[in-house]
């Protein structure tokens, strides 16, 4: 059986592969909306790392409100960030299979610097085993 430590690692190295996927779509300008899916998935992905390493247990759910929230019962700073993010909550569903959602360049940007702060975030709480190579190497 995996240990929480590992299933951890496993949720950010996915949540890292969304971010590559999210800046590769930005970068070319095409499939906006299918970034600012992998931009609410990267976000959910570094919470449940978190939540995970932390032995929280957490419901099976996209919402970064609630995932936020689980998370600020080890660390408060977490609160801090739902008014930023709470929006990228709706990049999962709802926003996904709507026909008319076609964001502009900068709403995703902003998408991605909102996961970014979650990233920093759960990053600077976890051991540095948990570094990124490429942030480990700066």
């Amino acid at each position: 059986m995996k240990k929480n430590e590992d299933v951890a690692k496993g949720w950010i190295i996915k949540a890292e592969n969304d971010i590559i996927n999210l800046t590769l779509m930005m970068e070319s300008g095409i499939a906006l909306d299918t970034a600012c899916f992998h931009a609410q998935q990267a976000a959910e992905k570094y919470l449940k790392a978190f939540l995970c390493f932390n032995n929280i247990a957490f419901p099976k759910t996209h919402n970064i409100d609630r995932l936020l929230s689980l998370c600020a019962m080890v660390d408060k700073q977490f609160s801090d960030l739902v008014s930023e993010t709470i929006f990228l909550t709706d990049y999962a569903v709802e926003l996904r299979y709507d026909l008319d959602f076609y964001p502009e360049d900068d709403e995703v940007e902003t998408s991605l610097k909102m996961v970014n702060k979650i990233k920093s975030l759960v990053l600077s709480l976890l051991p540095e085993t948990f570094m990124i190579k490429e942030e480990a190497d700066k």
